[in-house]
């Protein structure tokens, strides 16, 4: 396919739509390379033939977490393995 055809497809036939809640929290450097990924992703889409981009369903793109983001949660999910859980027990004194 040549390339006026491929962009001329990009532009109006690749239903791609980006979920982008994770650029909240990424830092301008990873936000660039998100974009870039995100740019590639509808070139390559574009490239397919014309009937199939007709007949495709849209697409949600969602952007990768951030670096801060990651590590908040690794640790939010190595304190939640690493608790112990303790019983107790109440009697009615302790409310009077």
């Amino acid at each position: 396919m040549k390339k006026r055809q491929r962009k001329k497809n990009e532009k109006l036939h690749v239903r791609m739509y980006a979920d982008e809640f994770n650029w909240i929290l990424m830092t301008p450097e990873e936000r660039e390379a998100a974009v870039k990924d995100y740019s590639d992703a509808r070139k390559l889409l574009a490239r397919r033939r014309y009937r199939e981009l007709k007949n495709m369903k849209p697409i949600l793109y969602v952007f990768p977490s951030g670096k801060k983001t990651n590590e908040f949660l690794k640790s939010i999910a190595k304190r939640c393995r690493g608790s112990r859980s303790y019983t107790t027990t109440q009697s009615l004194q302790d409310f009077a």
